[in-house]
């Protein structure tokens, strides 16, 4: 009878870590992905320049579409950015662009991928 008890034992403890297994799915508690695509803001004398990259690359902006948000001084100002070179995004009128300025770019490709960054200029 002995040998029965520790039979039983030792299947129900092998069940009861059998059981288990089911909640350490992968679908659950996962960290999202980091997005790949990257924002760059960019002084330039004429105003600013918005540089669209992918893990250090350089993404094509052609039928791109975006805007660029900024603050200076109490103001906020809105302008349309339009593509220019490779991966650029320059805006349609002057943004001037000041030490102390926070902006916020938004870029959606001509894949309909949005990306979006918040910037503080130093």
């Amino acid at each position: 009878m002995n040998k029965m008890k520790h039979t039983t034992l030792m299947l129900t403890a092998a069940m009861a870590l059998v059981a288990n297994t089911a909640l350490a799915h992968p679908d659950h508690d996962d960290v999202p992905p980091e997005q790949a695509l990257k924002l760059e803001l960019a002084r330039k004398k004429d105003g600013a320049m918005v540089y669209l990259t992918n893990d250090g690359h350089k993404v094509s902006t052609v039928g791109a579409t975006g805007t660029l948000s900024y603050t200076a001084g109490g103001n906020v100002t809105e302008v349309v950015l339009k593509p220019t070179g490779v991966n650029g995004m320059a805006p349609v009128k002057a943004a001037t662009i000041v030490p102390g300025t926070k902006a916020r770019a938004t870029v959606t490709t001509a894949e309909k991928t949005t990306v979006s960054s918040e910037f503080l200029v130093k």
